[in-house]
């Protein structure tokens, strides 16, 4: 910004402190929410502070506390005017703020997607009288161009197990291992989120009953088995991503056929569903866990065959597999007959 921009800055606002604010969900915050801070930071330089109201409440297992702490992420490239505020009603505290704060010029920012229609109707719902209501306000519509960025298919990729297609939804320029944290975190979201419809687990989860026992909701067992697992202190976390594969008839007719195995390098759990009983099903995952948790304390070391008499350590890892996994299970489904 060049000197004379900065005078004429200074000369319309006359030396007054301005403070931006913006409120949302952001169940998760997302790359169109990141983009918004950083196009009104880059396009109104007089800011002095940039305030961001984060709503309470729970989305698919995602809590205010798990959003902010992506915000604080984000907060490592937005810079120092921004401050990371929860909030039972950001909008209204964005009006209260304005309100509270007469001396300032306070920029009510909101977000609308090029395109869209019911964005820009949500703008003028939020913000019709505001200005007039509050003199020291202006409202500062910040357009982003993809029309497609929300929250909703945020959780959507998360959920269908697509890391991939998840980050899409973050900001280009957070660090891969940074959106590794917020996969991990927002899984163990998912997880700890065993009613309703939220769905822990990765791809085929809507199929996973379709050949098994419908009345019975695997991903759900699943899940609730991991959070005993997590209660009791197993070395599980960051958790593993779940593909269930519930159509391969040739693998279910093969005696020797899969029931599950573990990906280390990807730390995945492929369970097999053809055919097989919910409670089987659970117990395979249970055992997985256990590598899961083998791979995490790096004991897996270069396994390179699958035949456990050709290898007394594989021998060995798979022994502690059945018999911690096994138990695990037990004890699990002990506690669960005192709880009917």
């Amino acid at each position: 910004m060049n000197q004379l921009t900065k005078y004429l800055i200074s000369e319309i606002l006359d030396g007054q402190k301005v403070t931006a604010v913006f409120g949302g969900g952001f169940k998760p915050p997302t790359k169109g929410h990141f983009d918004i801070v950083k196009k009104a930071l880059d396009d109104y330089k007089e800011i002095d502070k940039f305030i961001i109201y984060v709503g309470g409440g729970i989305r698919d297992g995602i809590t205010q506390e798990q959003a902010i702490q992506i915000w604080q992420m984000y907060k490592e490239l937005l810079g120092n005017k921004v401050e990371i505020i929860p909030s039972k009603n950001p909008i209204g505290d964005v009006k209260r703020y304005a309100k509270n704060n007469p001396d300032e010029k306070v920029y009510f920012v909101i977000g609308a997607r090029e395109g869209r229609e019911d964005d820009l109707a949500d703008v003028a719902q939020r913000t019709t009288g505001v200005e007039e209501q509050y003199p020291n306000t202006e409202i500062k519509v910040v357009s982003t161009p993809d029309g497609g960025m929300s929250g909703t298919n945020a959780r959507k990729a998360l959920k269908s197990g697509d890391k991939e297609k998840f980050f899409t939804y973050l900001p280009e320029k957070v660090p891969a291992s940074e959106k590794e944290s917020i996969w991990d975190l927002l899984n163990d979201a998912l997880v700890k989120e065993t009613k309703g419809k939220a769905a822990p687990y990765g791809s085929g989860y809507k199929k996973v009953n379709e050949n098994t026992i419908p009345s019975i909701d695997i991903v759900q067992k699943c899940a609730e088995l991991t959070q005993h697992m997590v209660d009791k202190g197993y070395n599980i976390q960051p958790l593993p991503s779940v593909k269930f594969i519930g159509d391969d008839t040739s693998n279910a007719e093969d005696f020797l056929g899969k029931t599950a195995y573990y990906n280390p390098d990807e730390k995945m759990i492929v369970l097999y569903t053809y055919g097989r009983h919910p409670k089987d099903i659970v117990r395979s995952f249970a055992h997985e866990m256990i590598h899961h948790m083998q791979n995490l304390e790096n004991r897996l070391g270069d396994v390179t065959t699958t035949d456990t008499t050709e290898d007394d350590r594989l021998n060995d890892l798979e022994k502690e597999a059945n018999l911690k996994g096994t138990m695990t299970f037990r004890n699990w489904t002990d506690g669960l007959k005192k709880t009917t």
